[in-house]
């Protein structure tokens, strides 16, 4: 079997456990899941259900408890990946993006958004790419001012480019539109299905089904396990 004939990525018998005091709290007990090349997927939860965590394994920017679960992209496992090998998954395979927008403000919006080419070689072509998402995502006009001079919207804005410009084939997207107002999220939520449309896949984080209804497909993360895996009817 090809390595396209396989999901983009895999997540298996997920536990994760954090260690609070004197008290061991399980919030991932075996969540498996798998997004197709170009799926998105929505996840969804009640606060508390291990929805972030589950992304954050996703991301490596976690790891599930010792030898109690694995997650394969392009049928490679992670937990196999040298530091370099996960660096570079981190930073060129995934993209994150997240409800609040960790943008450095002593840098323009340009520079906000090459971040990612400034802590690893950058993928070709990065610095024009970089420009032409900001012109796309309408903030052209915008290139050298600092995020102190944005709108929430805009930030978010920014910070979709700098998760985009190493051009990774899927956007893990926690609670994206949380931190805004509704017309501003549906903003947001239009400038990612068009990237879907390009081939993007995104695997995204919310509590609203009305968010979750513009995805491919919805699972819902239920007493740290995923469940009712579901295709959106149109």
């Amino acid at each position: 079997m090809s390595e396209q004939d396989h999901p983009i990525l895999v997540a298996t018998d997920l536990h994760k456990t954090y260690r609070l005091g004197q008290v061991d709290v399980p919030v991932l007990k075996g969540a498996s899941l798998q997004v197709e090349q170009g799926e998105w997927v929505a996840v969804l939860g009640s606060s508390g259900s291990g929805k972030s965590t589950l992304l954050h394994l996703l991301g490596d920017l976690d790891r599930p408890d010792a030898g109690r679960g694995e997650i394969r992209f392009k049928n490679q496992s992670l937990h196999k990946h040298s530091r370099r090998q996960r660096n570079a998954y981190r930073n060129r395979s995934i993209g994150f993006v997240f409800q609040f927008y960790h943008l450095l403000p002593e840098l323009t919006v340009l520079e906000n958004s090459l971040l990612p080419t400034m802590v690893a070689p950058a993928a070709p072509g990065a610095p024009d790419r970089a420009e032409g998402l900001l012109e796309r995502f309408g903030l052209g006009h915008r290139l050298q001012h600092r995020p102190r001079e944005l709108s929430g919207g805009e930030r978010q804005r920014v910070a979709i480019a700098r998760a985009l410009v190493n051009g990774p084939e899927v956007l893990l997207a926690d609670e994206p539109t949380g931190n805004l107002d509704e017309r501003t999220g549906a903003g947001i939520l239009e400038l990612l299905q068009q990237e879907h449309e390009k081939g993007l896949g995104i695997v995204m984080v919310t509590h609203d089904r009305r968010i979750a209804d513009m995805a491919d497909r919805i699972v819902e993360l239920h007493d740290g396990r995923v469940e009712n895996a579901a295709a959106v009817s149109r």
